[in-house]
């Protein structure tokens, strides 16, 4: 939801330091002028005023702005435009571009889906492929899910430990480190058949 500025306006009386005193035991009234005595002024402090508080608005209507550019600045760059970034409640959103739904930043992120990637460069009559993750942020991510549709052997590294065999794992302790998955076919040139999630 877009921000919508508010003008502030100064309340404006006749008589503004004047009060009405009420005696509750006999009801009797009298209508007094009050002022400020309060000794020395250490720090006057910043008044609340209209010119403060639409000063305020401003400001708001600024960041607003900033992050509106931000973003749209993101979502032009990005991977080329396939994926588009935004705001909702407050919160981070992505999607494929021209996708339906919005996925907030915490969903589960798929490294590898297990379709339409081949292994490639031989290395003893044989096929790899190798994907490293550098300096990635893992402090939302809890748990690593790998899911083998193939047949073929896999080694996934997340810092200093090793998976060979498909599952779910804890990197609740990882913050920020490197992934790496590599996969081997055979002698012929073998899609690569691994599923990687990244799970909140």
């Amino acid at each position: 939801m877009a921000f919508k500025k508010k003008t502030w306006a100064d309340r404006m009386v006749e008589y503004a330091g004047r009060r009405k005193l009420t005696n509750i035991s006999t009801k009797q009234s009298i209508i007094c002028d009050v002022e400020r005595s309060e000794g020395t002024i250490s720090k006057e402090g910043d008044a609340f005023s209209s010119q403060n508080m639409n000063d305020l608005e401003q400001r708001i209507e600024d960041g607003f702005t900033e992050v509106k550019q931000t973003t749209d600045g993101i979502n032009q760059n990005l991977a080329s435009g396939q994926i588009e970034f935004s705001f909702q409640d407050g919160k981070g959103v992505y999607r494929k571009k021209g996708a339906d739904t919005w996925l907030p930043f915490s969903s589960t992120l798929v490294l590898m889906d297990g379709t339409g990637s081949y292994a490639f460069g031989g290395i003893n009559n044989g096929y790899y492929s190798n994907f490293q993750l550098d300096n990635f942020d893992y402090s939302i991510y809890s748990k690593i899910r790998i899911t083998n549709l193939g047949t073929y052997p896999f080694e996934v590294v997340c810092g200093t430990t090793s998976y060979t065999s498909p599952g779910t794992f804890d990197i609740g302790a990882l913050k920020q480190t490197t992934l790496r998955i590599f996969y081997r076919g055979a002698a012929a040139n073998p899609p690569i058949l691994l599923k990687v999630e990244l799970i909140p």
